[in-house]
């Protein structure tokens, strides 16, 4: 199936029009141990997009970028084709500030891997991973100038979040339903099902989302402050707690009943993040933290959270390439629930680390993870690159995981997996 795709991609960007930049890439994805049933082991992924600006006339022009991904493998993903406008938008610059209307995504800078200032996008949470993000239509306002950016965006009905499927592998398989609560522990039958239920929206958490930065660049750093009201950029995922007591268990441990039940819950939340950085000789200093409130008193809504990151960047020769490591710390603030641990709860007290290192002008090798300080937990992957021409590159990558029984990398530790990437851009 690889090689098929590997002519349609070649058919596809033969006819490119040179005036934009096309792009696609096909990955084959494989589990190194047999997974639970029912996910299967082995899949091919695809993702092509297309980039081109019109100019309408003078200060006024049209940004079109759709983005198409997806996966062969059904109920993988809550959808295994989509088709996202990503940057779909007409951009007016006059001389006092500029003006978008359309589709766009919100996507702010701030530390490598895991980043605090990523407040106002929503995502694809179809393989945590590698997530997307998805557009949503918006009207935004900007202004430029030598010493600071500042924009405002206003969301009428924000896109909803996409969330893995009912065979996906990132639904807990074993061991236990890993939920915030030290309550009470819910155990996974041998063979279990998922079920989505409808998701439920609290406030009308999708309306008139709104978001705003400022961006300052004094002499001694880069300063960012973010403001986010809307839609939060993933649920709590709640299981519908059908159980029973298993025999020669502890009295606060229950089986789930399969098929699981797990109920989405949108809710409105009230972000707001800052970011810094500061260069010194070679290196970088960075650092950022956010703050989520959410809104509401319904009991399905979480407290508060925080998460922040501390690092050091720092770009060094070998021979005649400039390789650059990155090591950060993070500690993030969780609320007690029943609902699922999130991605981000795993980033608490651990050590991230990153090394790029180019090795001439064909050849890229990365590394990249994190470590948690407070238990044994671990994420590792290994990629290296080689880029045929100045328009094919091949990609193949080792993601590595594993965590105590009780923690969400542990229930998830038997994914590890390897992938292969065929990628074209003209």
């Amino acid at each position: 199936m690889i090689a098929a795709l590997a002519l349609f991609i070649g058919a596809t960007l033969a006819h490119a029009d040179d005036s934009g930049t096309a792009r696609i890439s096909v990955r084959e994805t494989s589990f190194l141990a047999a997974p639970p049933w029912p996910v299967e082991q082995n899949e091919v992924s695809f993702t092509t997009d297309y980039d081109r600006r019109f100019d309408v006339r003078s200060g006024v022009s049209f940004q079109f970028h759709p983005y198409l991904y997806g996966t062969t493998v059904q109920d993988r993903r809550q959808q295994s084709v989509v088709l996202d406008p990503r940057s779909f938008y007409l951009d007016l610059d006059p001389k006092f500030a500029w003006i978008r209307a359309g589709f766009m995504t919100m996507k702010w800078e701030g530390t490598d891997g895991l980043n605090p200032m990523d407040i106002a996008s929503i995502k694809d949470w179809s393989d945590p991973l590698n997530t997307e993000t998805r557009a949503s239509g918006a009207i935004a306002i900007g202004k430029s100038g030598d010493k600071f950016d500042f924009e405002a965006e206003y969301i009428p009905y924000q896109t909803l979040w996409l969330l893995p499927g009912v065979k996906s592998p990132w639904l807990p398989r074993r061991f236990n339903f890993p939920i915030r609560s030290n309550q009470f522990e819910l155990r996974i039958p041998d063979r279990v099902e998922y079920v989505f239920n409808d998701p439920v929206e609290l406030n009308d958490a999708r309306r008139n989302n709104t978001a705003a930065r400022l961006q300052l660049r004094p002499e001694f750093a880069d300063l960012t402050v973010a403001y986010y009201e809307g839609l939060a950029d993933s649920p709590a995922l709640e299981p519908v707690l059908d159980v029973t007591a298993p025999t020669g268990y502890p009295a606060n441990t229950f089986l789930l009943m399969s098929p699981v039940h797990i109920i989405p819950v949108a809710y409105r939340v009230r972000t707001v993040a800052g970011y810094l950085s500061h260069p010194f000789g070679q290196w970088i200093f960075r650092a950022t933290s956010r703050y989520d409130q959410p809104l509401g008193t319904d009991s399905r809504i979480p407290e508060w959270s925080q998460y922040s990151v501390l690092g050091l960047e720092r770009s060094f020769d070998v021979g005649t390439n400039t390789w650059t490591g990155v090591l950060q710390g993070a500690w993030v603030r969780a609320p007690e629930s029943t609902s699922l641990i999130s991605v981000r709860d795993v980033f608490n007290q651990t050590v991230l680390f990153g090394l790029r290192a180019p090795m001439g002008e064909k050849w890229t090798a990365m590394l990249s993870g994190f470590k948690g300080t407070h238990d044994s937990s671990y994420f590792a992957r290994v990629e290296a690159g080689y880029r045929y021409n100045d328009h094919w590159r091949i990609d193949g990558a080792l993601e590595l995981l594993d965590g105590p029984a009780e923690s969400l990398l542990g229930v998830f530790g038997a994914n590890d997996r390897a992938s292969l990437t065929l990628s074209g851009v003209y």
